[in-house]
């Protein structure tokens, strides 16, 4: 961990990652893009070695338009949500309820006030 500086959060934090000050840990990782902005971040907060949130920013403009979540700490992803309409509000989200890897149901927020409101079965092939 060469030049290192200390967060507001306590975590000591290089040019891609973040270490928990007490075990040394890596508890988060990112990357930037040519004009260095944070493209993605990958935490992993329960230390486990499976990233429990993962965030990207597809277009550059520092809004994350997909956020990939492991909620139940299995090491698969649970739930993706996403930003389909680029307002930077996540809108949209494919939730894997079943637990088997795979997204069974699509959910969206059908009026803007970041609640999901409106949900479908999900049959399509994307593995979340």
């Amino acid at each position: 961990m060469s030049d290192t500086s200390t967060s507001s959060s306590g975590l000591y934090v290089t040019d891609d990652a973040a270490y928990d000050p007490e075990t040394g840990e890596q508890v988060a990782s990112y990357t930037t893009n040519s004009a260095g902005y944070v493209d993605s971040i990958t935490v992993d907060a329960d230390g486990d070695g499976y990233a429990d949130t993962t965030q990207v920013d597809l277009d550059g403009d520092s809004y994350r338009e997909s956020i990939a979540s492991d909620y139940d700490g299995d090491g698969r992803i649970d739930t993706v949500e996403m930003d389909t309409d680029s307002d930077g509000w996540v809108d949209t989200a494919l939730v894997d309820t079943d637990g088997n890897g795979s997204a069974d149901e699509i959910v969206y927020d059908t009026d803007g006030d970041g609640s999901y409101d409106a949900s479908e079965p999900y049959s399509g092939t994307t593995t979340v």
